[in-house]
């Protein structure tokens, strides 16, 4: 399994976002907050080092007022401010059918939390405490990731 670009894990939790609320029809798709994507990709490189221990995608979380942030995707989003972030028209997809499929289990996992209810969760987590107690912008490393989620996520096949 190639590793990612958090870009296109982030494209590709935005299109389900969409899909979704097109899905339950509603007039316009709720989509997803910047707050909330960076929470989603936390999770899902969480999820993916504790259950291979391999990330996900290749850059670096850090921890922040609000919880862990991607800065790259962060700044790339920036000018939304609260909005739900539109999808980057340049997004081909993902090309790795069993990356694609471990994406959506993070989606149908924590997509129903708002992004407030994600920044709690993560507040309460050992990973982002100890970073964030070191100082704003620290790296909340993948093998501390690895350490803390490895015994609460399992494969649904498992």
């Amino acid at each position: 399994m190639d590793i990612l670009k958090a870009k296109d894990v982030a494209s590709f939790l935005i299109d389900l976002s969409l899909k979704e609320g097109a899905d339950k029809g509603l007039p316009t798709p709720e989509g997803i907050t910047n707050l909330k994507l960076q929470k989603l990709l936390y999770f899902a490189q969480a999820s993916h080092m504790a259950l291979f221990n391999k990330p996900l995608f290749t850059e670096k979380i850090e921890a922040w007022k609000w919880g862990p942030v991607i800065p790259s995707i962060y700044h790339h989003y920036s000018s939304n401010k609260n909005k739900p972030l539109p999808l980057d028209k340049s997004f081909k997809g993902i090309d790795n059918d069993k990356k694609s499929e471990f994406i959506k289990g993070v989606w149908d996992l924590f997509g129903k939390y708002s992004a407030i209810e994600l920044m709690k969760i993560t507040h309460k987590h050992k990973p982002w405490i100890e970073a964030f107690q070191k100082g704003s912008g620290t790296t909340i490393e993948n093998s501390v990731l690895r350490s803390y989620y490895k015994n609460l996520f399992t494969l649904a096949n498992e």
